[in-house]
Parts: C-alpha cells; structure tokens; sequence
C-alpha cells in the first residue's frame, strides 16, 4: 500500500486485507469464508485536504460496488488478547513520540513492531500475530515511539519484548465487532 497527500493506493491485497485497510480494522476481525482467489487493487487521488477517513470511506464503497461484496458489523463475545500495562510501581512505559514525530508503523508483524503510535494501534498490529483481536486497555496515552523485536511465533521471547516496555497480554473474553463480508 501507499499513500501521501490525497493518494491512497492497495495494490496486489488479498479481499480480506483489502477490507481490513479500508475499514481501518484488524484482519483478525474480518470475516471472510472462503476467501477468494483473487488480489485487490485500488488507487484514489484527492485533492489536497481530503481526510484519510473519507478516503476509506470511499474505497469502502468501491470495494463493495466493484467486488459485489456486502460488509456488514456483527458484535458478539469472542476470545480475545488484552493489551495490559504492568501496575507496578516505578514500571517503565514505551517512550512518548517527540512532537515532530510523524505517528506509523514502519515495520510490524511476525515478531516486529517499529513506529510511532498509539496503544491502539499497537493493539491491532499485534493481534496479526496473535490471530485473534487484541483490545487496548493499557491506559498508555498518546503517540508512543516503539521498537520491539523477538522471535516470531514464541510467545516468552514477545512477552519479554512487551515487558521491556511494561506491556503485557493476556487472554480474555470481550464483545468485538466483527465485519462480516458476503459475497
């Protein structure tokens, strides 16, 4: 994907990626059997000013038009991964972004996550991993410079990552709102 003032672009996004960008939304909550076996391109330039929110919105639109596709939110109680911070006295927190940081992940996935973001960014990045939704409930406010690496798929390796910056998981039960797509 790409983007800069007033262009968004996908290119080569399987239709459950594709729906998770445009809906701004973790994969792990798209709903979406069987997938198709085809890729995903969009592309929309803006004029400037033009919002990423009403850029998604639009692709939102397309996707359905264009793909035939209904996407519909569904809520019920689903397992999930709680993305905590330690309660201890003195616990260390992930660095705050300085103000001319520019809020993004860099890099994410598959033991990775490297950018300025909020908690609940985190959270969605991290739930790719997890497969499963992971729920901010850290009280980590504002942008936060992260720089986190372990092992991908090892789970003391990423809870050692995660305590580096006093951030835990933890396994739970909560409502999500899943985005059913019908083809």
């Amino acid at each position: 994907s790409g983007g800069g003032e007033g262009l968004m672009e996908l290119e080569g996004y399987g239709l459950r990626a594709a729906v998770a960008w445009a809906w701004d939304v973790s994969e792990a909550v798209v709903i979406l059997d069987p997938e198709p076996g085809y890729s995903v391109n969009a592309r929309l330039s803006a004029p400037p000013g033009f919002s990423e929110e009403d850029g998604r919105r639009l692709i939102q639109g397309a996707l359905q038009t264009a793909l035939g596709i209904r996407v519909e939110e569904e809520t019920s109680e689903s397992d999930v991964y709680v993305l905590e911070a330690s309660t201890e006295a003195g616990a260390p927190r992930p660095a705050l972004a300085g103000e001319d940081a520019h809020p993004g992940l860099m890099s994410w996935g598959w033991g990775r996550l490297l950018g300025t973001v909020t908690m609940s960014e985190a959270a969605k990045a991290l739930s790719g991993e997890m497969e499963r939704p992971v729920i901010d409930e850290s009280e980590v406010l504002g942008l936060r410079s992260l720089d986190l690496e372990w092992k991908g798929g090892d789970q003391p390796d990423r809870n050692r990552a995660l305590g580096a910056v006093g951030l835990h998981l933890a396994p739970a039960r909560r409502r999500v709102t899943s985005y059913r797509v019908s083809l």
